[in-house]
């Protein structure tokens, strides 16, 4: 198999083809991978002296290490919260450093070799397809403040200064980063390699291994090499040479394109020498190249690859999605690469068995970690403290043991079993690796079964809960007979057609921004929501006829209701948790007895209490009043609990701190406790406002001239419950959102210190 057609190949500055291996061949290192991982880990054996063999089963450069997009920048695919959640804060920081590392090695190594056609050009911009300014400021922030690592914010109009799309907003520009040619960068790596000594053998794939004694054999169609110790240092292409490796990650397929030579057009779209990625996991990246002459364009992942015609059609739909100026750019050039993704979305980096060393799962981490996972593992053998077995990550030597992410997917399956825990029933655990062996290898066939079944359970539902075809009916008339005759069938057909109906918007929906998808769900939901109601046969006439006066008194009297109950509460509130936090017994001991008293009795049988039973030991209270006092009480003893909970919530620190000050009690309660505290309060006080507005309805049952009341009156007019009982919730519901939307104020109000 030759080298893919790519813009890369066709831009070669060194086309040097190496012999394949012919007979015997004895080395200290023999690495098995022509990739950037492979090349680096034989790069600085060799400068350190030791004699190294490269075997390469295609070309220097054939899999993902030279076709991909050339970025060189710091960081992994996974993030770094994600990566500190597996492994640790501090792991994740020492991961972080050598990625910056990588980058640097990367840059010294064209300096060192001068490899002026690997054309490195600083500036890569990463930017967001949603605004996000604030979460990216404060990531800048973390890297400057943690790595030394300083990163440019872009606002937006800095952004679509130089990127003319309205789909980007902020980005962040790593002035330190870099793009280069990567194919290039490769062989002249490899040339020196050789220049020290080093033997690379291409068209050489290794068929067979044996690596259990202290000489590593390593057998092709050709011949053999024998070496101390081994290196695979395979990608996406890895075949079965060692099984436990091929099983250990998936081949995941991505896509490039270059365009024509078109400068003039292309300066329409992007003005910056800058790599571009968006904040996508399977994202767009893009440079202009040849000084802006062309545009190379990449994104997608698959796990097949799929026709140069057809991903040129998938990359160009993309490239006009974001920029439709370069609707009539044509696309000279496009291919695809296979890369190796872990379950962990990690790479991996370890002792396979003693003398053996895996590098792979390189994909979406970019040149720099494949480059420093490589420097390391060679560090390693330079110290000659090669680890064995698979234990911890502390047994690898030096800082190699930094980058042994294998975590739960470990190669090695003894070593998966012993970070998991107590190993069960050996056929239990020969089932779970079918199982995780189909889900990892075939995603696409697993994802599909899932929608299936998906669909199945949706479709059951709706046939069990008994959803009617007679919409059918009324979409296709001449369905109406067959579907009378057949109503069992045609409640199945029903229910399968909504069930596709969902999957379908749900994966439309997908594609939508966050903020699109929300608006998106609830004019859906409401349109639902309306077709439900429409289903009653409702009388529209009546209802218009009814809604003024419900408005005019029932909202009126709803809302004064409510306005002075929740005053009133959070007075008795405020008032409640001050005494609850008292150490006068007296005082401790009525706030408990009030709360436990009100919140142990059901806010109807207050209300009744106040207004019938009062009355009877000459406390006769209006029915307005009763309600009233019946909501203050109730609530007041629920929003006790949340004031007391809130005022504690802030640390003794602040009042000692306060008192030192030489502020008195009062002016320390309300001047720096509950200010903070209000963080804490709002968000559950507002959920009792909302509750108590709505419970406001039981003062119906008094005569109070609420919504509630009109809307039972005025439909018993006409026998027209359902209308008023509808437009009535109708009501409360955008009152309650009037009440969310004041909520939300309030917390952000007492909250912009704290936002993230």
């Amino acid at each position: 198999m030759t080298c893919p057609d790519t813009y890369y190949r066709r831009t070669l500055a060194d086309n040097t083809i190496r012999p394949p291996l012919s007979g015997v061949s004895e080395c200290e290192t023999v690495v098995v991978g022509g990739g950037l991982a492979g090349l680096t880990t034989a790069l600085q054996l060799a400068r350190a002296g030791q004699q190294v063999v490269v075997l390469e089963a295609q070309r220097i450069g054939f899999g993902a290490s030279g076709r991909n997009g050339g970025f060189v920048n710091p960081g992994f695919a996974t993030g770094t919260d994600h990566i500190a959640a597996m492994a640790g804060v501090d792991a994740a920081q020492k991961l972080h450093r050598l990625s910056i590392e990588g980058v640097d090695f990367v840059r010294q190594t064209i300096r060192d070799l001068d490899i002026k056609a690997a054309e490195p050009r600083s500036g890569i911009l990463s930017v967001l397809r949603h605004d996000g300014g604030a979460a990216l400021k404060a990531y800048a922030e973390q890297l400057a403040r943690d790595f030394d690592y300083r990163l440019d914010y872009l606002d937006r109009d800095r952004v679509r200064a130089v990127l003319h799309s309205d789909r980007y907003h902020q980005g962040l520009r790593d002035p330190s980063a870099f793009h280069m040619h990567p194919l290039n960068y490769l062989r002249a790596v490899a040339g020196e390699i050789e220049r020290l000594g080093g033997r690379i053998y291409e068209r050489t794939a290794a068929v067979e291994a044996n690596l259990d004694g202290a000489e590593k054999i390593l057998r092709t169609d050709g011949g053999e090499v024998r070496a101390r110790q081994a290196v695979v240092a395979t990608g996406g292409y890895t075949g079965p040479l060692v099984g436990r490796l091929q099983r250990a990650f998936l081949p995941i397929a991505t896509y490039v394109m270059v365009s024509e030579e078109a400068p003039d057009l292309i300066a329409k779209a992007i003005t910056t020498t800058d790599a571009v990625g968006d904040n996508r996991r399977a994202g767009d990246y893009y440079r202009v190249v040849e000084d802006g002459r062309r545009l190379l364009w990449g994104g997608r992942i698959t796990t097949r690859a799929a026709s140069s015609g057809v991903l040129a059609r998938q990359l160009r739909r993309e490239m006009v999605t974001t920029y439709p100026q370069l609707e009539h750019l044509k696309t000279e050039l496009a291919w695809s690469g296979l890369m190796s993704y872990a379950r962990h979305m990690m790479p991996q980096i370890g002792p396979l068995q003693p003398g053996v060393w895996y590098l792979t799962a390189f994909g979406g981490h970019g040149i720099n970690t494949t480059a420093i996972a490589g420097k390391l593992i060679a560090e390693a053998y330079w110290d000659n403290r090669t680890a064995t077995g698979c234990s911890h990550p502390s047994a690898l030597p030096g800082r190699a043991a930094r980058l042994d992410l294998r975590l739960r997917n470990s190669p090695t399956g003894s070593c998966r079993r012993r970070i998991g825990g107590a190993s069960g029933p050996a056929d239990r655990r020969e089932i779970e690796d079918v199982i995780g062996r189909l889900l990892l290898n075939h995603p696409d066939a697993a994802r599909r079964v899932g929608v299936f079944f998906v669909l199945a359970a949706i479709a059951a539902g709706l046939y069990g809960l008994g959803i009617k075809a007679s919409w059918l009916g009324k979409l296709v008339p001449g369905s109406v007979e067959w579907l009378a005759a057949n109503p069992d069938v045609g409640r199945a057909v029903s229910a399968v057609l909504i069930a596709l109906i969902l999957v379908a918007n749900w994966n439309a929906l997908r594609y939508l921004s966050r903020k699109q998808q929300i608006v998106a769900v609830w004019i859906e939901l409401f349109v639902l929501l309306m077709l439900f109601f429409y289903s009653f046969d409702l009388s529209f006439a009546f209802i218009a006829k009814k809604i003024g006066f419900l408005v005019s008194k029932g909202v009126v009297t709803t809302l004064y209701i409510s306005a002075i109950s929740i005053a009133i509460a959070t007075l008795i509130a405020f008032v409640g948790a001050i005494a609850k936090l008292s150490r006068n017994g007296v005082v401790y001991g009525l706030a408990t007895f009030y709360t436990s008293l009100f919140r142990g009795l059901p806010l109807l049988m207050q209300i009744y209490i106040i207004y019938l039973g009062l009355p009877q030991i000459g406390y006769v209270i209006g029915a307005v009043p009763a309600g009233i006092m019946a909501l203050s009480l109730c609530y007041g003893a629920y929003m006790t609990e949340i004031f007391r909970a809130g005022i504690e919530s802030i640390s003794r620190g602040q009042t000692e701190g306060a008192t030192a000050l030489g502020l008195s009690a009062n002016q320390t309660m309300f001047l720096v406790i509950l200010p903070q505290a209000m963080r804490v309060i709002v968000p559950p006080t507002g959920n009792q406002f909302i509750a108590m507005l709505k419970d406001s309805s039981l003062v119906s049952v008094v005569g109070v001239w609420e919504i509630m009341y009109l809307a039972r009156t005025q439909g018993q007019t006409e026998f027209r419950h359902i209308e008023m009982l509808i437009t009535a919730s109708m009501i409360y519901w955008l009152l309650s959102m009037g009440l969310e939307f004041l909520q939300s104020r309030i917390e952000d109000r007492f909250g912009r210190s704290l936002k993230r």
